[in-house]
């Protein structure tokens, strides 16, 4: 497997006696056209160490990360009292953070107010403050909005007032004035109801076996709201975006306890149009992405906070994940962190892998082993879907040994289809290949590295396109996304084959845009109202052209993905620091340190991206700055026995390999009839779209598509698996 490839006009042994003649003679000239050794964890920390400002990036990524686990949401409402199922009459309550809608100007030095929103139909006493007058010169005048004689009322040294015992003038809205008492003169005013705020309201629902709408309601400017009558139900309170019925949040969520520990995928500005959600009571806890957190995500966090040394927070997060594990060893793809619950049973095999990469590397920091059965029921799941002879599939299926996509799909309405997927993802599987190896080794446990071994063996036979020297992003799947290069690179550099793994930096070259700074942007497909740079970025985008797949790729970097490239880089002991540098100025561009997804937003499907603050970026980020060594070793690197060319352990494949021997004759070509495509899925976002992840790169709106949330990316319908037999129309090792 780690044999240079040869030239098929010069036998084995005869090419191997005259480069053994160039390298006696020509010592010079050999050492020459060496490639720079392959660097070390050191040599990678070293290399980010040069750059200027690393250290205090990576400590503001961990920062972020922390702060992503906290349990806070925009606009939390809630109700003033527990109102119960049989209440029947007004209900108030209370929405947080209405400076975010209507900005509040600085009190004024002198002042009067209501202590709260008297709304019409109160019979009782008026109360507020006042600030900046002598208590002894001014009073209070309390009227009716629409006229009527005012009463007078003290004002109280503790900068309180009130009508009290009187009861409030009729009318159902005041006004009260803080009036001088020598001359009458009104120095401040104030009123209640106050202003309304424009451009929400608040939706009052009873719930039955439906929610009954029983008012839309104005959200004061105070923050609190009234109806006027709620019949029987459970009572719930939405807070409402009137332009396009957006539901920013609900009282359905203020009171879940929330998930501790589980850090939220994105950091969403909450003027943004995709903040909150929309559809019926059917589908409302799948929509809210900015408390939604995917798996993938959660896993590169927990890798990062472990190479730190901050175990605590890297536990909080494999915790709440051990909770949420099905009874076969699943996850879903994300999780909603105040109620948990998935609404269909979507997964993704390349996501549980993560996790148990990360369950692995805790154990292995700390010595800590509580988190074993998480990371073997991890395995147990995606040992049932390996493409194996014990799983039933046959020796020549064109994805013999590779793991398959997972499970559930969604269709052109966003219709749930509970489906096996058939689709055999590259990234995945290189996911699937780490996980599997390295809890072998922890466990001991040779079936799984013998399973690692097949999907190794699959990887560099079934996933390789020989003729260009890269990787399919799938059996039968020729589509170019940054992933399969830099994690390809990854994987090639881990397994040994440094000579592979160089040539995938050529091929980052079909993933750089030109060069742009993040700008503001009003056009909802590129929306950012929050986030710039004074100076162009640089790095890669997420996909080049794929005619049928990708056909108009954002020209756009990726912020996740390009520090992915710089690791690729740094291992193979090549220059970074211009890219890292852009890579800091991007996260920059956020105050509190998260590294934005990407530089410029492509709203539509099959895309989906976003400026906005990113977890899995901000996890990478955190890990290539200060702990990359928790990320994919190189094969052998605890003293494991290497397998340097996998034999038939789980079934001899037929198909041809980059990886084959020196003197070994080449593998007859091989062929799909109809190429497997990977699983394709509308997302529910206006409702009906999708975005970039892992997977396709893109998953939808709140279920990404194949692993992730990395934009969020839309997987293909997958056909069924073929028995085709070998066809010379495709290129031997593809």
């Amino acid at each position: 497997m780690d044999a240079e490839p040869r030239s098929p006009a010069m036998p084995g042994r005869a090419r191997r006696a005259a480069v053994l003649l160039v390298a006696v003679l020509l010592p010079g000239l050999a050492l020459a056209h060496s490639p720079a050794p392959p660097a070390g964890p050191d040599d990678v920390s070293a290399a980010v160490a040069r750059v200027e400002g690393t250290a205090e990036a990576h400590t503001r990524a961990l920062g972020w990360i922390e702060g992503q686990q906290d349990r806070s949401q925009g606009y939390a409402v809630t109700f003033d009292e527990a109102y119960g199922v049989d209440h029947v009459g007004p209900v108030a309550g209370r929405v947080a953070d209405v400076g975010d809608l209507a900005p509040v100007p600085p009190p004024a030095p002198v002042r009067v107010a209501f202590d709260r929103s008297y709304d019409e139909g109160h019979a009782g006493p008026l109360s507020g403050t006042w600030a900046g007058v002598d208590p002894l010169a001014y009073v209070v005048e309390v009227a009716a909005r629409d006229g009527g004689a005012p009463s007078r009322h003290p004002l109280e040294p503790d900068g309180s007032w009130t009508t009290a015992p009187a009861a409030a003038p009729p009318g159902g809205a005041w006004v009260a004035r803080l009036t001088r008492t020598a001359d009458g003169a009104v120095v401040a005013t104030a009123e209640s109801p106050g202003p309304p705020v424009d451009g929400v309201a608040v939706h009052v629902f009873s719930r039955t076996d439906i929610d009954n709408l029983q008012a839309v309601v104005p959200l004061r400017r105070d923050g609190t709201f009234r109806a006027p009558l709620a019949r029987r139900g459970v009572k719930i309170a939405r807070l409402v975006r009137t332009g396009d019925d957006r539901i920013l949040n609900s009282s359905e969520w203020t009171g879940a306890p929330g998930i501790r520990g589980l850090p939220r995928s994105f950091q969403i500005p909450r003027d943004d149009p995709d903040y909150g959600y929309s559809g019926d009571e059917t589908r409302r806890s799948g929509y809210r992405l900015e408390q939604r957190s995917f798996v993938y995500d959660a896993a590169v966090a927990s890798l990062a906070l472990t190479a730190a040394g901050r175990h605590d927070r890297a536990a909080d997060i494999l915790e709440r994940l051990a909770a949420l594990q099905g009874a076969d060893g699943a996850l879903a793809f994300s999780y909603d962190v105040f109620l948990g619950r998935e609404a269909d049973r979507y997964v993704r095999s390349g996501a549980l892998a993560w996790v148990g990469t990360a369950a692995v590397e805790y154990e292995l920091a700390t010595g800590d082993r509580r988190f074993r059965p998480l990371a073997q029921g991890l395995a147990r799941y995606l040992l049932g879907r390996q493409v194996t002879r014990e799983n039933g599939f046959a020796a020549d299926d064109p994805r013999y040994g590779s793991v398959r996509g997972g499970e559930g799909r969604y269709g052109p309405g966003y219709e749930y289809i509970p489906e096996e997927i058939a689709w055999v993802s590259t990234e995945h599987n290189i996911d699937a290949y780490f996980f599997l190896r390295d809890l072998g080794y922890v466990l001991g446990d040779a079936r799984l590295a013998e399973a690692a071994q097949a999907v190794k063996r699959s990887l560099l036979t079934n996933h390789w396109d020989a003729e260009r020297e890269r990787f399919d992003q799938g059996v039968g799947d020729t589509a170019r996304a940054l992933d399969l290069v830099s994690w390809g690179g990854l994987f090639l550099r881990a397994i040994g084959r440094d000579d592979l793994a160089r040539r995938q930096i050529a091929h980052l070259g079909e993933f750089v845009p030109p060069r742009a700074p993040v700008a503001l942007s009003a056009d909802p497909e590129t929306y950012n109202r929050t986030y710039t740079t004074s100076e162009p970025i640089g790095g890669y985008q997420p996909y080049a052209g794929s005619p049928g797949t990708y056909d108009d790729p954002p020209a756009t970097v990726w912020g996740e993905g390009t520090w992915g490239a710089i690791l690729l880089r740094l291992r193979l002991g090549l220059e970074a620091g211009h890219e890292i540098t852009d890579m800091l100025r991007l996260q920059a561009a956020d105050a509190r340190g998260g590294l934005l997804q990407v530089t410029a937003g492509r709203r539509s499907p099959p895309y989906e991206f976003h400026v906005w603050p990113a977890l899995g970026g901000t996890a990478w980020a955190a890990i290539v700055l200060g702990g990359s060594e928790v990320l994919w070793r190189t094969d052998g690197w605890a003293g494991q026995a290497v397998t340097r060319h996998p034999g038939p352990t789980l079934g001899t494949s037929a198909h041809g390999s980059m990886a084959a021997l020196p003197d070994r004759p080449d593998p007859p070509p091989r062929t799909v009839a109809t190429p497997l495509r990977r699983p394709v899925v509308t997302s529910p976002r206006r409702p009906g779209t999708s975005g970039p992840r892992r997977g396709v790169l893109s998953r939808p709106r709140w279920v990404v598509a194949t692993r992730r949330s990395r934009a969020l990316r839309r997987p293909r319908l997958p056909a069924p698996p073929r028995r085709a037999p070998p066809s010379p129309s495709r290129p031997a090792g593809r």
